[in-house]
């Protein structure tokens, strides 16, 4: 066996007919064995085992690390861009379902209350909230939390109404609403760098800050865009339903539909 070759040696000492016998077990890095058997006349000695070394461990070298990492960085380089896409998307699809979340909370409330419901846009906060008729509010709330109540009132004026509810003004008298203090009511804002781009009313194209939900299960019909530089999705409220329908568009697509 070459010098060259490392082994890991495991020698054991035994006292065999007035001899010393040495017994050397060797495993070089390739994988072979060797057995090595040496004995000299000496004094009894007791049995003694010594501890085995490693002449090389396993693991990699320097310049396998520094290749490793260079090739973790190369690909974290190239697949970042992919990520940040992929992640400003996703909050635009999350900040669509909680505004769909909010809005079938409301149709669902003015069917059980058999009262008008609103949901409430501010487009320069980026928040939404369902707006209840204040009576109804009150009715909820302690009576500390009634005074304090006064200060969130919200009294819609004549041509807020006639958006809200065009043909059927007639069949609505104007209340005053409050934020619905439930956790699905309340305002909530959308993630950080997702708006709301428009709320447009489905037969005249006017925009809209408010969403009237009626007790017989219609709705305002409207088109509200989610967006951000990615993504846009398209919430379409059907008005003799109430129901909703999402479609998700690229912002070049969507430049050309409002077009």
């Amino acid at each position: 066996m070459k010098a060259t070759v490392r082994t890991l040696c495991c020698s054991l000492q035994a006292r065999t007919d007035n001899r010393i016998q040495k017994t050397m077990l060797c495993q070089s890095e390739f994988g072979q064995q060797f057995i090595f058997t040496l004995a000299r006349p000496h004094a009894y000695t007791p049995t003694r085992l010594h501890t085995c070394t490693l002449a090389r461990t396993n693991g990699l070298t320097l310049i396998e690390l520094v290749v490793v990492m260079t090739l973790l960085v190369l690909l974290a380089f190239i697949a970042a861009p992919s990520f940040v896409s992929v992640t400003k998307s996703a909050q635009v699809r999350t900040a669509a379902r909680e505004i769909v979340a909010v809005l079938r909370y409301a149709r669902a409330k003015a069917l059980s209350l058999g009262r008008p419901v609103l949901v409430s846009f501010d487009r320069e906060q980026r928040t939404v909230s369902v707006l209840l008729p204040t009576d109804v509010v009150q009715r909820r709330l302690t009576i500390s939390e009634q005074t304090t109540l006064l200060g969130s009132e919200i009294k819609l004026t004549d041509e807020d109404w006639w958006k809200l509810s065009g043909e059927r003004l007639e069949t609505l008298e104007p209340e005053q609403f409050a934020t619905d203090p439930s956790p699905m009511g309340r305002e909530r804002t959308l993630p950080e760098g997702v708006e709301v781009k428009s709320i447009r009313d489905l037969d005249t194209g006017e925009e809209l800050n408010l969403i009237a939900f009626y007790p017989d299960g219609t709705a305002s019909g409207a088109e509200i865009v989610v967006a951000n530089e990615k993504l846009a999705v398209v919430l379409e409220i059907t008005p003799l339903t109430g129901s909703i329908q999402l479609q998700e568009l690229s912002p070049d697509e969507l430049g050309s539909r409002q077009r």
